[in-house]
């Protein structure tokens, strides 16, 4: 027996094997594991400190994402071995070779194929597997406050202005590499951007309000700091403010649905908005042709509010193909528009091939063979993601990894 066991140990452990008894090793780690279970001496508080009881410990996902988190891993890991090792020797295949040769006329149970002696790592990841499909995936949804005075007061160009697109889609990419291990997607249109989080991030503990606040409070100050790149010239009136929300999805059919109903709003903002201003300029040219609306400007005055109702009684109850049809009446394509304005932006790590001169690979003599080495890019684009298309060239956005 080992100097220094505890009586405890030696009463309740007394049945075990005369080797496993007297193994230092193991009495050891047992005795570290009840000391670990001992509560800390208490310290002295300050009156005010009772405050903290207000303060709520919020995680987007409570119950159930257990294992691939590294603590809670290590906890369901630890407690899993300790049951494995008291029990194992209690049971009667407890060793490897007997496990493999039951006794004759005697079958082998599943509980004893399942149940190994000592746990192993692979074990350990086939639990992490099972726990980590449980898991939501976090998507954190901003949108801009007030932009259509915002957009106005800066002079945006209507019904789409592509530098403040362009400028969206800059501090989005800042975002992605502000997270470049837990952000694998970024979808935005118009004033909103909505940032995909992988099913299996740990970033803050998977703190919401963490989560939260500092996506949109990175967007805003890169918006506002790239603004002079995008707009030079243009002095900022007034600091933009965004919202945030975060959502959780469980399933990978749940999340595409998302980023499809979202990129189908596009489409429908796209074409309402494109034929409300084409219908809008021809109201006031024809009100400025009588001398009716002589010196109407877009800005926001009686006779634009005036004109602007007129053009949305007339859109209204339109279908697409009515869109289509004003749209081309008068020398529009919808499908020529910009993709960006059709199908908004993407931000998406993506693998890119660059070749490099090998020193150890020759083709023939003096000439060197060019290798090719896989770089992560991240790049924006413009491209159906309602389609099975995208996700195939994709895949790790809908996994639990990003290109490395």
């Amino acid at each position: 027996m080992a100097v220094g066991t505890p009586e405890f140990l030696r009463t309740k452990f007394g049945a075990i094997d005369r080797r496993e008894r007297e193994s230092a090793a193991y009495l050891s780690w047992l005795s570290h594991l009840l000391r670990l279970h001992q509560l800390p001496a208490p310290m002295a508080n300050s009156r005010y400190e009772y405050v903290k009881h207000f303060e709520t410990e919020d995680k987007c996902l409570q119950l159930t994402y257990i294992g691939a988190s590294a603590r809670y891993g290590r906890r369901v890991y630890g407690f899993y071995s300790f049951l494995c090792m008291v029990y194992a020797p209690l049971h009667p295949y407890r060793s490897s070779e007997a496990r493999a040769r039951p006794p004759s006329g005697e079958p082998l149970g599943e509980s004893a194929r399942r149940l190994p002696l000592f746990p192993t790592v692979s074990l350990f990841h086939s639990l992490t597997r099972r726990f980590r499909s449980l898991a939501n995936v976090p998507v954190i949804r901003i949108d801009g406050k007030g932009f259509t005075k915002f957009t106005r007061a800066h002079g945006f160009s209507k019904p789409n202005d592509s530098a403040g697109l362009h400028l969206m889609n800059a501090a989005a990419c800042e975002v992605l590499r502000e997270f470049p291990h837990d952000i694998v997607l970024g979808f935005g249109q118009s004033d909103e951007y909505s940032f995909v989080f992988r099913r299996d991030t740990v970033v803050f503990n998977r703190r919401m309000s963490k989560l939260l606040s500092l996506v949109v409070s990175c967007f805003t100050g890169w918006y506002v700091r790239l603004w002079s790149s995008y707009f030079p010239g243009v002095e900022m009136r007034w600091v933009p403010a965004f919202d945030g929300r975060c959502v959780l999805y469980p399933t990978q059919r749940a999340l595409r649905d998302y980023l499809a109903w979202r990129q189908v709003d596009v489409h429908v903002n796209c074409q309402y908005n494109t034929c409300y201003w084409m219908l809008y300029r021809e109201e006031i040219d024809a009100l400025a042709g009588d001398g009716v609306g002589d010196g109407v400007a877009d800005d926001g005055g009686e006779m634009d509010a005036r004109v602007g109702r007129r053009v949305q009684g007339m859109l209204k109850g339109t279908m697409t193909c009515d869109k289509n049809e004003i749209m081309f009446q008068r020398g529009v394509n919808y499908n020529n528009l910009p993709p960006m304005w059709r199908k908004g932006s993407v931000c998406v790590w993506v693998e890119d091939e660059e070749e490099t001169t090998g020193a150890t690979e020759k083709e023939g003599k003096d000439g060197k063979m060019a290798k090719r080495k896989k770089k992560r890019t991240l790049r924006v684009l413009h491209e159906d993601i309602i389609k099975d298309a995208f996700w195939a060239r994709h895949p790790w956005v809908l996994g639990d990894k990003i290109p490395t």
